[in-house]
């Protein structure tokens, strides 16, 4: 599915009678995110955000996605989960194992996964003239966040993509102003800042390439340490096997009858 909906990205969604389709898909997506809401889901949950988040791209359509983004930083984290877990491949997965609940990486996905969430949400508004407006309640609840947690990591991140947003919302605001249009005018709405967007020079989207930069890396860092990982679960037996193979010399049998009768 998540292939197929990456596919249809390409497309050009206005040119095709599927609007209804295209309702209906996003309602079955929002439920399935809502239905599976436990902690145990999050991986389910992310794909089902990334796939309304392809959906907006490719349709144009606003899909309100902060509210299930947010959820995620409202998981109970165990007061345990202080030591860290084994290398675990959500993408491949739609729930965790429970000791992953209580280790630190699950902590830390939370919140990377719901600023990163978040950052592809913005990114495709950031160049709206009512962007200031869809980004007042998600910057309250991350304003709350950052004052209760105690991860020092966490609060980081948090407070960096609150301080991109801000910037975000005075450039928008501070064009806003200086518009010579009528909020009426719906065309020159729909035009506000397409200039910057196709030149990519909105201070969100600068941030934006670097939060999709540092997940590639560290996408690439998990499926290292999964290989890992594997090899260091391996089987002693299977090891020494391996080892043995990988250095053993192969022995070429001699044939006296192949050097009769020559003379060497």
């Amino acid at each position: 599915m998540q292939q197929g909906l990456l596919t249809k990205k390409k497309l050009t969604i206005q040119d095709y009678d599927l609007q209804p389709l295209l309702f209906m898909i996003i309602q079955i997506i929002n439920g399935v995110a809502v239905l599976f809401a436990g902690p145990r889901y999050l991986p389910l949950r992310i794909k089902c955000i990334q796939w309304l988040n392809h959906l907006s791209s490719s349709s144009g359509i606003f899909i309100p996605v902060a509210s299930l983004v947010l959820d995620i930083l409202e998981y109970k984290i165990s007061k345990d989960g202080t030591k860290p877990g084994k290398a675990f491949n959500q993408s491949t997965s739609v729930k965790l194992p429970k000791h992953w609940l209580k280790s630190r990486n699950f902590q830390e996905q939370c919140v990377l996964s719901a600023i990163e969430l978040l950052s592809v949400h913005f990114a495709q508004w950031s160049h709206q003239i009512s962007f200031p407006d869809l980004a007042i309640i998600p910057l309250i609840c991350l304003k709350k966040f950052h004052e209760i947690t105690t991860i020092e990591s966490s609060k980081r991140v948090v407070k960096r993509f609150i301080d991109q947003v801000e910037q975000n919302i005075e450039f928008v605001r501070k064009r806003r102003d200086e518009a010579a249009f009528s909020p009426t005018d719906q065309q020159s709405a729909e035009s506000f800042l397409q200039l910057e967007k196709q030149n990519g020079c909105t201070p969100f989207t600068q941030f934006y390439k670097s939060i999709i930069d540092k997940a590639a890396s560290r996408n690439l860092a998990l499926n290292e340490a999964l290989v890992q990982q594997l090899r260091n679960d391996m089987p002693v037996s299977l090891k020494q096997w391996k080892s043995r193979r990988k250095h053993e010399k192969i022995q070429v049998p001699q044939d006296d009858s192949i050097t009769e009768g020559i003379d060497i």
